[in-house]
Protein backbone atom coordinates (compact mmCIF):
# COMPACT_ATOMS: atom_id res chain seq x y z
CA UNK A 1 0.00 0.00 0.00
CA UNK A 2 1.37 3.39 -1.00
CA UNK A 3 1.48 5.85 1.88
CA UNK A 4 0.13 9.37 1.48
CA UNK A 5 2.82 12.03 1.15
CA UNK A 6 2.23 14.97 3.53
CA UNK A 7 1.49 18.29 1.78
CA UNK A 8 4.44 19.85 3.59
CA UNK A 9 6.94 17.82 1.52
CA UNK A 10 4.97 16.89 -1.59
CA UNK A 11 6.48 18.02 -4.91
CA UNK A 12 3.95 20.28 -6.62
CA UNK A 13 5.62 21.16 -9.93
CA UNK A 14 6.41 17.99 -11.81
CA UNK A 15 4.99 15.74 -9.08
CA UNK A 16 6.01 12.57 -10.96
CA UNK A 17 9.64 13.56 -10.38
CA UNK A 18 9.26 13.34 -6.60
CA UNK A 19 10.59 10.25 -4.82
CA UNK A 20 9.75 9.62 -1.21
CA UNK A 21 11.14 6.18 -0.46
CA UNK A 22 13.74 5.91 2.29
CA UNK A 23 16.39 4.44 -0.02
CA UNK A 24 16.26 7.41 -2.41
CA UNK A 25 16.38 9.88 0.48
CA UNK A 26 19.32 8.18 2.17
CA UNK A 27 21.21 7.95 -1.14
CA UNK A 28 21.07 11.74 -1.59
CA UNK A 29 22.05 12.37 2.05
CA UNK A 30 24.96 9.94 1.76
CA UNK A 31 26.24 11.28 -1.60
CA UNK A 32 26.09 14.91 -0.53
CA UNK A 33 28.95 16.22 1.56
CA UNK A 34 27.28 19.46 2.50
CA UNK A 35 23.86 21.00 2.61
CA UNK A 36 22.30 24.35 3.39
CA UNK A 37 20.92 24.90 6.87
CA UNK A 38 18.04 27.38 6.97
CA UNK A 39 16.83 28.78 10.28
CA UNK A 40 15.39 31.92 11.80
CA UNK A 41 17.65 34.15 13.88
CA UNK A 42 15.08 36.39 15.51
CA UNK A 43 12.95 37.70 12.67
CA UNK A 44 15.74 37.27 10.10
CA UNK A 45 15.84 34.13 7.92
CA UNK A 46 19.38 32.77 7.40
CA UNK A 47 20.73 29.98 5.17
CA UNK A 48 24.30 28.73 5.70
CA UNK A 49 26.17 25.90 3.94
CA UNK A 50 27.22 23.22 6.43
CA UNK A 51 28.87 19.82 6.30
CA UNK A 52 26.72 16.91 7.43
CA UNK A 53 26.83 13.16 7.91
CA UNK A 54 24.16 10.50 8.30
CA UNK A 55 24.87 7.68 10.73
CA UNK A 56 21.97 5.24 10.76
CA UNK A 57 18.79 7.18 11.54
CA UNK A 58 20.68 10.23 12.85
CA UNK A 59 21.70 13.22 10.73
CA UNK A 60 24.59 15.22 12.16
CA UNK A 61 25.50 18.75 11.18
CA UNK A 62 29.14 19.77 11.57
CA UNK A 63 29.67 23.13 13.18
CA UNK A 64 31.17 24.93 16.10
CA UNK A 65 28.99 25.23 19.20
CA UNK A 66 29.83 28.95 19.00
CA UNK A 67 28.36 29.32 15.49
CA UNK A 68 25.13 31.26 15.06
CA UNK A 69 23.47 28.31 13.29
CA UNK A 70 24.22 25.76 16.01
CA UNK A 71 23.38 28.21 18.82
CA UNK A 72 20.05 29.19 17.21
CA UNK A 73 19.02 25.59 16.59
CA UNK A 74 20.16 24.45 20.04
CA UNK A 75 18.09 27.29 21.46
CA UNK A 76 14.95 25.91 19.86
CA UNK A 77 14.81 27.66 16.48
CA UNK A 78 13.19 25.57 13.75
CA UNK A 79 15.73 24.52 11.11
CA UNK A 80 15.81 22.73 7.79
CA UNK A 81 18.88 21.15 6.18
CA UNK A 82 18.57 20.77 2.41
CA UNK A 83 21.06 18.56 0.56
CA UNK A 84 21.11 18.96 -3.23
CA UNK A 85 23.04 16.94 -5.79
CA UNK A 86 23.29 18.65 -9.17
CA UNK A 87 23.15 15.98 -11.87
CA UNK A 88 23.41 18.25 -14.90
CA UNK A 89 22.40 21.46 -16.60
CA UNK A 90 19.72 21.46 -19.27
CA UNK A 91 20.52 24.20 -21.78
CA UNK A 92 17.95 25.32 -24.32
CA UNK A 93 17.87 27.83 -27.16
CA UNK A 94 16.25 30.38 -24.90
CA UNK A 95 17.65 31.23 -21.47
CA UNK A 96 14.07 31.18 -20.20
CA UNK A 97 13.95 27.45 -20.95
CA UNK A 98 17.23 26.52 -19.19
CA UNK A 99 16.83 24.10 -16.30
CA UNK A 100 18.76 21.73 -14.07
CA UNK A 101 18.45 18.07 -13.21
CA UNK A 102 19.02 17.51 -9.51
CA UNK A 103 18.14 15.39 -6.52
CA UNK A 104 17.28 17.27 -3.34
CA UNK A 105 16.26 16.27 0.18
CA UNK A 106 14.99 18.81 2.71
CA UNK A 107 15.20 17.54 6.29
CA UNK A 108 13.25 19.41 8.96
CA UNK A 109 15.37 19.15 12.10
CA UNK A 110 13.72 18.61 15.45
CA UNK A 111 13.57 21.49 17.89
CA UNK A 112 15.27 19.40 20.57
CA UNK A 113 18.59 20.99 19.67
CA UNK A 114 21.56 20.08 17.54
CA UNK A 115 23.64 17.11 18.56
CA UNK A 116 27.33 17.80 18.95
CA UNK A 117 29.29 14.83 17.69
CA UNK A 118 32.63 13.82 16.28
CA UNK A 119 30.77 11.44 13.94
CA UNK A 120 30.86 13.85 11.01
CA UNK A 121 34.64 14.20 10.91
CA UNK A 122 35.60 10.55 10.21
CA UNK A 123 32.95 10.50 7.46
CA UNK A 124 34.43 13.59 5.82
CA UNK A 125 38.10 12.87 6.48
CA UNK A 126 38.02 9.12 5.80
CA UNK A 127 39.26 8.23 9.29
CA UNK A 128 41.77 11.07 9.58
CA UNK A 129 40.81 11.80 13.18
CA UNK A 130 40.64 10.07 16.53
CA UNK A 131 36.93 9.33 17.03
CA UNK A 132 37.44 9.23 20.79
CA UNK A 133 38.48 12.90 20.82
CA UNK A 134 34.87 14.11 20.58
CA UNK A 135 33.74 17.65 19.86
CA UNK A 136 35.29 20.77 21.33
CA UNK A 137 33.27 22.94 23.67
CA UNK A 138 33.97 26.18 21.83
CA UNK A 139 35.72 27.78 18.88
CA UNK A 140 39.15 26.46 17.98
Amino acid sequence: MKRKVPDRIRVRRGPKKGRYDRGAIEAVLDRGLFGHLAFADGAQPICIPMLHARVGDTLYIHGSTASRAVRAHSGGAAACLTVTMLEGLVLARSALEHSANYDSVPVCLSRSGAKASGQATPYMAAGDTDPSAGPTSGPA
